[in-house]
């Protein structure tokens, strides 16, 4: 792939990120939660896409791994943010997905804090490494 698909995903993962800043205002916490894990995997998509690659899933640590199995470096702390952000793919949205909870009773200001911090990490990591592809020239443009 080239950077038009990069930047077509990565530009819908910013617009995840926001939705989920403004979600947060209005104190949709769920809501906000399962955009922040959109973020991070359109994120992680992008970054695939850039290396070549044709991403599937859902899985923001499996995406990282296969980006990982390319020869790149993931941090520990990006994969444990990955990780993190994982389950909240269908916790976020789904009734029946947590015990004795709905989404919007279980998702608290605090979790979606961190949620967003991790998928802030993780969308940093991509930028820094299409910016290091980049200065490498090992993308096409």
């Amino acid at each position: 792939m080239d950077q038009t698909d990069f930047e077509l995903w990565f530009s819908e993962a910013q617009n995840d990120f926001d939705v989920g800043t403004i979600l947060i205002k209005e104190k949709k916490y769920s809501a906000a939660s399962f955009h922040f894990v959109q973020a991070a995997e359109k994120a992680v998509k992008a970054l695939l896409f850039l290396s070549e690659q044709h991403p599937w899933g859902h899985s923001i640590l499996k995406l990282l791994e296969a980006y990982e199995n390319l020869g790149k470096n993931v941090s520990i702390q990006i994969k444990k943010a990955g990780n993190m952000l994982d389950p909240h793919y269908i916790n976020s949205r789904y009734p029946d997905a947590l015990p004795n909870h709905s989404p919007k009773e279980y998702y608290t200001e605090k979790i979606v804090r961190e949620l967003k911090e991790a998928a802030q990490n993780i969308l940093d990591f991509v930028k820094e490494e299409k910016e290091a592809m980049n200065s490498n020239g090992n993308s096409k443009k």
